[in-house]
């Protein structure tokens, strides 16, 4: 198995005009630590992404939305679509080459079947829908959803027929629910800080798609406070259990590091150790049916981020041993009281799955 990063130092040019949390810093953070270590990581390649046309945003957004972001580029220093989301003169440039990231990643793995790609490019995607936002009038510091058009890239190429997209992120992808909400071919499964607590107050679990999509929006909430262990009982007794269901041809990741219990932004509590067990375990069922595995950069604030990346890393290529026991307990009310959520869900869930 080969590990592929695609990364681009041209991510730094979308910079915030003040301080932001979604900043070239914290990515560089993580290249660091990577190229620090790269003489070790024999089966690790970095390669620069391939800038592609402007066309390939179209296969999600609207041309009024593309336009719109590319004059504002145009004609402003920075701009801010909304309290949340900035533009500056290169973000169009910036966000156009990390949606042409995720599509060469998918261009790498059909050519050689199960590559993982990393796509370590910013700014993120996934609060971004088919004209802009959905279900909410922010964008979470997204632009253009990257997993959504290497999704629909994928199958109009007709590389795969079933689409997982698993969305570990803090947040609920609003945006790539929206998107692909009546899809057949598309499984989305977001596990997110419960929405009536945290932006963009989506992903309920009856929120699980419409016409032939219905079922296959799976949403798992999570109360704040909740650690590990409640994490991984979602992973293991649903997401798993779904994926072996489906069984994937090709599977992306919107992969947010923000759930971890250092992160400013939100209020989950997992630790490194059980936020890569979390995405080992997953990747490692869906790699029993897929060609490879895609990650695309989404959320992650915190000073961890370095390390919970390196750590990932490593497990997959098998150098590091994840710890399976010792996972970090949430307290005795946020296990009661999610246990009831994870009744409702299973009950909802039981009617398109096995579990």
């Amino acid at each position: 198995m080969s590990f592929i990063i695609l990364y681009s130092p041209k991510h730094k040019l979308h910079k915030p005009p003040v301080y932001h949390p979604e900043n070239p810093e914290r990515l560089e953070a993580i290249i660091k630590k990577l190229k620090s270590k790269i003489d070790s990581l024999k089966e690790v390649t970095i390669k620069e992404p391939e800038l592609l046309n402007e066309d390939i945003l179209l296969l999600v957004h609207s041309k009024d939305y593309v336009k719109f972001i590319k004059e504002i580029c145009k004609r402003k220093e920075y701009y801010w679509i909304d309290s949340d989301t900035y533009i500056v003169k290169e973000t169009f440039n910036v966000a156009l080459l990390t949606v042409s990231a995720c599509i060469n990643g998918i261009d790498l793995i059909c050519k050689k079947s199960k590559n993982i790609v990393f796509v370590l490019m910013r700014p993120p995607g996934h609060h971004a829908g088919s004209s802009g936002a959905i279900f909410t009038n922010s964008q979470g510091f997204c632009i253009f959803n990257n997993v959504a058009i290497a999704t629909r890239y994928a199958l109009n190429r007709k590389f795969a027929k079933r689409v997982c997209i698993v969305d570990l992120d803090a947040h609920h992808g609003n945006g790539t629910q929206g998107i692909f909400n009546k899809s057949p071919n598309v499984l989305y499964i977001s596990v997110h800080q419960h929405p009536s607590t945290i932006y963009p107050g989506t992903g309920y679990p009856e929120e699980n798609g419409e016409d032939e999509g219905e079922g296959l929006k799976v949403n798992l909430p999570l109360l704040p406070y909740a650690s590990d262990d409640l994490y991984i009982t979602y992973v293991d007794e649903i997401i798993i259990p779904i994926i072996e269901q489906f069984k994937p041809e090709l599977t992306l990741f919107s992969m947010g590091f923000d759930a971890h219990k250092k992160d400013p932004l939100t209020e989950l509590m997992l630790s490194t150790n059980g936020y890569v067990l979390a995405y080992y375990k997953i990747i490692k069922e869906a790699l029993k049916y897929s060609k490879g595995i895609l990650l695309a950069f989404e959320g992650g604030y915190s000073q961890v981020l370095p390390i919970i990346f390196i750590k990932l890393l490593n497990v997959l290529r098998g150098v590091v041993e994840i710890d399976e026991q010792n996972l970090k307990q949430s307290n005795e009310n946020v296990q009661s009281e999610q246990r009831k959520i994870f009744n409702e869900v299973k009950n909802l869930l039981r009617r398109y799955w096995s579990l």
